[in-house]
């Protein structure tokens, strides 16, 4: 019988080299070495242009120390005693052919070699699939069109070339790729998948390539579970959609960009770790729509950068903490960011809406530490419920910022509570509470900004306002000067207290203030033009101690000085004449 599988095998040969073209169909890529073709039953042995020979295999799945032995020429392929597979020709399965990587193969050393397939099936258990030292080309693994590959405590290593564009270990469309306890490690791309049907990972790393560590496009049924991407010098893990990948503890720290996230839909993605990367934790590029849930960011320069064509994103239920730069940055229109806890070192923001940026909303949010707690240059910005402690600037509004609505905000331990800056228009405060040692409560030099419903406790300067701002049932206590109208200010406040230690208001000479139905409380209510309406009035002078007892004194040196001048006048007139003088009058 093996006689007869011999001969039909020949035979199958035969008839493969009466049709030229099929040999040059095999061979889906390019390249001067040889190539092993592999068909169900048998393998055609090719160098580029001619067909050496036809050997005979086994039908079903075919192993390596099968192939070796069949072909039987260490010009291809040798094995050695201790595993090793020295691969010195390029395979190409051909559709239906599965191909067996294991025991006794421990490792397989490509020289100027590669292994393919097209809707195929491959199997690696235990093996480490490595570049040989002397290969001019770094070879590479790529099955495509519907082809299987499956990798069980498997390393893929030093494969793939940025000159010739090849990938690491790639699978293609249609393909189902399942690895489990793997490694791609030291590559050009570690693993790249486009358009699969299937892709299952689980505790697998990508470490150490020289572009991504794992690239996913487009595939219908993705599942991670224990993923790692670490210290690649591109980014970590890019996923791009259509796709609603199944996330369980994914991490990807010390690469250029941890993760990067394009078209996914809004479908909710997460959740992510990222830590230490050198540029962003994540990246949402070109994700309108998408929806990032869960992310933990540590350490990375950038936590989060929403990209400007990803409008209409969301950050949700994440945390940053000690992003080297910024917290989140949002560079898209209509960005939402909510439920998110943001800690940042001395120098950092720690959420910023960049400049030409429109519909931002940021919502029920805390964010501790930092240069800025919140930052925005945006247009129509929202930002409500959010909690700013500890930072140098809690909320700062640039000068291209424009119908900024500032709702039920907090900030504690801030040294200015609220900046608008020269060029804001159209702020809207409402329920601000700041508290705070020293400092300013709200500095402002923004046009048509209005306040109301507001409390500022413990500043040195409650309110220090330019520009135009009208304040409204706002009540500020514990400051050393109430409020404070800068040069050309346009100030009215309405119906709310002002509580200064020392002063209620100072006012520039050339503001226009109008207190109406105004309480001021201060030792001294006003220094400046101030006018008042309604029930508004301003406390009495102070006469203080100090200053009663300055006028007592005052009028005891001038007794003094009278008395003295009395005596004097006195002794002028009573002056007697010596004794030995004679009077002869």
């Amino acid at each position: 019988m093996r006689a007869l599988s011999w001969l039909a095998a020949v035979g199958l040969g035969a008839l493969a080299a009466l049709t030229p073209p099929a040999p040059a169909a095999a061979v889906p890529i390019a390249g001067t070495g040889p190539v092993i073709v592999l068909r169900p039953g048998h393998a055609v042995l090719t160098r580029p242009g001619s067909v050496r020979r036809f050997v005979p295999l086994p039908w079903g799945p075919v192993s390596f120390p099968t192939l070796v032995e069949a072909i039987d020429d260490p010009s291809w392929m040798s094995l050695s005693a201790q595993g090793e597979l020295h691969l010195k020709a390029g395979i190409s399965q051909r559709p239906g052919t599965e191909l067996r990587v294991r025991q006794p193969v421990r490792m397989v050393r490509l020289h100027d070699a590669y292994l393919s397939g097209t809707r195929a099936r491959v199997w690696f258990e235990g093996v480490t699939v490595t570049s040989a030292p002397e290969s001019v080309r770094r070879p590479f693994v790529r099955y495509l069109n519907g082809s299987t590959l499956t990798a069980t405590g498997t390393t893929f290593e030093g494969l793939g070339s940025a000159y010739t564009r090849e990938r690491g270990v790639s699978v293609g469309a249609g393909g189902r790729l399942t690895a489990v306890d793997t490694t791609f490690r030291g590559s050009n791309r570690g693993l790249d998948v486009y358009r699969a049907a299937r892709v299952t990972l689980t505790r697998v790393s990508a470490i150490g390539n020289a572009e991504a560590g794992i690239v996913l496009n487009q595939a219908r049924a993705v599942h991670f579970t224990d993923v790692t991407a670490n210290d690649n010098a591109g980014t970590g893990l890019v996923l791009r959609g259509p796709l609603a990948p199944e996330l369980t503890r994914v991490t990807s720290a010390r690469n250029r960009t941890g993760v990067e996230l394009s078209a996914l839909g809004a479908a909710p993605l997460g959740p992510l770790t990222t830590e230490n990367n050198r540029h962003s934790g994540v990246v949402l590029d070109r994700c309108a729509g998408c929806v990032l849930s869960g992310v933990r960011s540590s350490g990375d320069h950038t936590g989060v950068l929403v990209e400007r064509q990803s409008a209409g994103a969301e950050v949700r239920d994440g945390a940053v903490h000690g992003a080297g730069r910024l917290g989140v940055a949002v560079a898209a229109d209509r960005v939402r960011l909510r439920g998110l806890t943001v800690q940042s070192p001395a120098w950092g923001v720690g959420l910023r809406v960049l400049p030409r940026v429109q519909g931002v909303a940021i919502e029920s949010s805390a964010v501790t530490g930092g240069a800025v707690g919140v930052s925005t240059d945006g247009a129509g910005t929202t930002v409500s419920g959010v909690s700013v402690t500890d930072a140098r600037i809690g909320l700062r509004i640039g000068r291209d910022a424009e119908n900024t609505a500032v709702t039920a905000v907090r900030m504690s331990g801030t040294e200015t509570g609220l900046q608008a800056n020269a060029g804001a228009r159209g702020v809207a405060v409402r329920q601000l509470q700041i508290a705070q040692r020293g400092g300013q409560g709200i500095r402002s030099a923004a046009q048509n900004m209005s306040v109301d419903d507001t409390t500022v406790q413990g500043a040195r300067h409650g309110m220090h306002l330019k520009g135009v701002a009208t304040v409204r049932a706002s009540t500020v206590s514990g400051a050393d000067e109430a409020v404070v109208a800068g040069p050309r200010g346009q100030l009215m406040f309405v119906g709310g207290a002002l509580h200064g230690e020392s002063l209620g208001l100072r006012v520039s000479p050339s503001s226009s203030v109008i207190l109406q139905d105004t309480t001021v409380d201060a030792p001294q209510g006003a220094r400046g033009p101030v006018q008042l309406r309604g029930s508004s009035t301003l406390p009495a002078m102070p006469v203080r101690w100090i200053g009663v007892f300055g006028l007592v004194v005052i009028a005891a040196a001038i007794a003094l000085e009278v008395v003295r001048r009395l005596r004097e006048r006195r002794t002028d007139r009573a002056v007697s004449a010596p004794s030995h003088v004679t009077n002869i009058a």
